[in-house]
């Protein structure tokens, strides 16, 4: 692939660093960058399970890691697997990397988990200045990502909730710490009675 590759910080999601990517690149649409990195057009858009991990891996010259590395490092794959037995997870690992899994939160048991199927986008309003003021752009900090995180260890200040109506199936732009498109802002406390 002929393109601007951006550095893959260690905390970052791959849903972040596919977007800083297209932001290098000018590119003009979410759906060709994820074409061009994953061979699909939604798996970059994906910010809990992004699929097709070799194919990003081949296309990028393994400059990003292993597939292995990034599904357990950059995705919340590495939150869940410990959970499951470790042949079910070394299978899980090998679909993810190979392909898409549209049954892959089943597979984890995370629909009929208290956490649910739905992950929000969080944020720490401070490391986002921080980063925008040292790096000139803000991510998504892998942690802050985890079902079980709802404050920021960095600053001790509660994490921000981003809710996003639009599946990643239907999104047409990323969504970055600095700029939150159609989606609310709510303090954990609050998210649920604003479900509601």
């Amino acid at each position: 692939m002929s393109a601007i590759l951006p550095l893959l910080l260690a905390n970052q999601t791959l849903y972040s660093w596919c977007s800083h990517a297209h932001q290098l690149n000018c590119s003009t649409s979410a759906h060709q960058t994820s074409d061009q990195l994953f061979g699909t057009p939604n798996s970059a858009l994906c910010h809990d399970f992004p699929a097709h991990l070799r194919t990003l891996t081949q296309r990028t010259c393994g400059q990003l890691g292993s597939p292995r590395e990034l599904a357990l490092r950059h995705t919340l794959l590495g939150y869940f697997l410990p959970t499951i037995d470790d042949k079910k997870a070394e299978e899980t690992i090998d679909l993810i990397t190979e392909g898409a899994i549209p049954s892959l939160k089943m597979r984890l048991g995370i629909t009929a988990s208290r956490v649910g199927g739905y992950h929000p986008l969080k944020l720490c309003s401070d490391c986002a200045g921080e980063e925008q003021g040292r790096l000139g752009y803000s991510y998504w900090h892998i942690e802050h990502q985890f079902p079980s995180s709802f404050v920021c260890v960095k600053h001790a200040r509660p994490l921000v909730f981003l809710r996003d109506a639009i599946t990643p199936v239907h999104r047409r732009y990323w969504v970055t710490p600095a700029d939150h498109q159609d989606c609310k802002l709510n303090r954990p406390g609050f998210h649920r009675q604003l479900q509601a």
